[in-house]
């Protein structure tokens, strides 16, 4: 492979792996709940307690997050169950710096042309006591960003 190519390959894998910029805090309309994604991204108000936190046309990642009342999980078990994994004995489970439950596993996504699509499970959960933010994607693609997304879920 020629110099001049081996250049051109690395610069476009380089941009493909942009990530939208340096992470910033981005509050989730007056829920009271906030995350931390690239600058680039955007938190748009689907509806009220619905929040979508994206890149430009979900290139570089999309997650949702759901306010609602209540406490919500109260332990990664519960959260783990609640992600329906495929075998939650190897669920990646842990509670964040900022107080969130966070949980990753895999699992099944439906099927396409009658073959089962293997999904990355991703859900996080934050309370402030009366009530919760559950961040969630199910997705086949790379993961890094939602992650990150999903694990700086935290109350204001």
């Amino acid at each position: 492979m020629s110099n001049h190519l081996r250049i051109c390959l690395v610069i476009a894998i380089a941009a493909c792996g942009s990530s939208g910029g340096k992470p910033e805090p981005k509050p989730l309309g007056d829920s009271g709940f906030i995350v931390d994604a690239p600058s680039s991204w955007t938190v748009k108000a689907d509806m009220k307690d619905f929040y979508s936190v994206t890149s430009d046309h979900h290139r570089d990642g999309w997650v949702q997050v759901i306010v609602g009342d209540g406490a919500g999980a109260t332990s990664l078990d519960d959260l783990v169950k609640s992600a329906s994994c495929d075998d939650p004995s190897k669920a990646i489970k842990e509670t964040t710096p900022g107080g969130a439950l966070f949980v990753q596993c895999e699992g099944k996504g439906g099927e396409i042309d009658g073959k089962a699509i293997k999904v990355t499970r991703i859900e996080s959960e934050a309370s402030n006591g009366t009530r919760h933010a559950s961040c969630h994607i199910d997705t086949d693609r790379n993961i890094d960003a939602d992650v990150a997304v999903c694990k700086s879920l935290r109350k204001k």
